[in-house]
C-alpha cells in the first residue's frame, strides 16, 4: 500500500509539473497576442475560478469545506497560504512569463525545491540524502548557465525576469510550506479552493478586474 501510494504521488507530482508548464506556455501566448493583458488580471481570473469550482467539488464530495473556518490557526493558515503562498507562485511566474518567456521562468521557478531544503536544513536540522544533494547541485548549476550562458561576470537574461523568476521559486516553497500542517485533516480541495479563492479576491481589492477592458485574442 505504500508503494502504491509513493507511485500515486510520483504520478500527480508529474503530471502537476506538466500541467504548469502547459499554463506558462498558454499564458505567453495570450500575453504575446494581447499586449494590454496583465499578469495581475490573469492571475485574478484564474485564481478566483479554479478556487469556486474547487470549493464547489469539495461541497459535492462531501467535504465541508466551510468546515476550515470554524478552527481560528486553521483559517488563519488558509488566509496565510493563499496570500503568502498562492500569490507569489502564480503571479510572480505570470510576470516573469510577460516580461520573458515561459521556459526560463519555469525553470528559475524550480529552483523552489532547493530553498526547501535549505528551509528544512536550518530550521529543521533535515539532512537532504545524498541523491537529493546532487540533485539540488545540478539545478543550481544548469539554473546559473542559463541565465548566464556560462559568463559568470554577465546575465544572459533580463534582471527583471530573474527578479520575477526568483520570487516565485520563494513562493514555490511558502506554496509548499505554509499549507502542510492543515492538509492531512481538511484535505487538498478545501486548503486549495480556500485559499485560491482568498488570493484572488486579495488581487482584486488592489485592482478590480472589471474596470479592466480586455478583448481576447488567440493566434489563427
Amino acid at each position: 500500500m505504500t508503494q502504491q501510494n509513493h507511485l500515486r504521488g510520483v504520478l500527480l507530482a508529474s503530471s502537476a509539473c506538466i500541467l504548469w508548464g502547459i499554463s506558462g506556455v498558454a499564458a505567453s501566448t495570450l500575453f504575446i497576442n494581447n499586449p494590454h493583458l496583465t499578469a495581475m488580471w490573469l492571475t485574478q481570473v484564474r485564481m478566483i475560478s479554479a478556487g469556486l469550482i474547487l470549493l464547489v467539488w469539495g461541497m459535492v464530495a462531501g467535504k465541508h469545506p466551510f468546515k476550515i473556518w470554524h478552527h481560528r490557526h486553521a483559517a488563519w493558515t488558509a488566509v496565510s497560504y493563499g496570500l503568502l503562498g498562492l500569490i507569489p507562485v502564480q503571479l510572480c511566474y505570470f510576470e516573469a512569463v510577460r516580461v520573458g518567456n515561459a521556459p526560463i521562468a519555469t525553470i528559475i521557478q524550480f529552483l523552489g525545491p532547493f530553498i526547501i531544503s535549505i528551509y528544512y536544513f536550518l530550521f529543521k536540522h533535515v539532512t537532504p540524502s545524498r541523491i537529493e544533494l546532487i540533485g539540488m547541485i545540478m539545478a543550481f548549476i544548469g539554473t546559473l548557465l542559463i541565465v548566464t550562458h556560462g559568463h559568470l561576470n554577465s546575465l544572459a537574461i533580463s534582471p527583471v525576469i530573474l527578479f520575477w523568476g526568483g520570487l516565485s521559486a520563494i513562493g514555490v516553497a511558502t506554496n509548499t510550506l505554509i499549507p502542510r500542517t492543515i492538509l492531512p485533516k481538511y484535505g487538498a480541495l478545501t486548503v486549495t479552493g480556500w485559499g485560491l479563492l482568498i488570493a484572488g479576491l486579495f488581487l482584486t481589492l488592489l485592482q478590480p478586474m472589471w474596470r479592466v477592458h480586455l478583448t481576447i485574442t488567440w493566434p489563427n
